[in-house]
């Protein structure tokens, strides 16, 4: 998978990271999707995150191609 941030904020404990993922799946068709993380960091260690994402796409992802493959 391809990785590109878009945005990058950080306040105290929290960062938050806007970015973008594509890639091409084991079936051979594109996966793409946008992602927001926020991450709490204490002691430079992540210690709690919240992802958010497109779960559409996610799941269509995972519906056409199984882990196993």
């Amino acid at each position: 998978m391809v990785s590109r941030v878009e945005g990058l904020c950080a306040d105290g404990d929290m960062v938050i990271v806007l970015w973008y993922g594509q890639g091409v799946a084991k079936d051979g068709k594109p996966y793409r999707n946008t992602y927001t993380w926020y991450l709490e960091i204490q002691d430079d260690e992540v210690t709690r995150a919240v992802v958010f994402f497109d779960p559409v796409a996610f799941n269509e992802l995972w519906a056409r191609v199984s882990a196993e493959r």
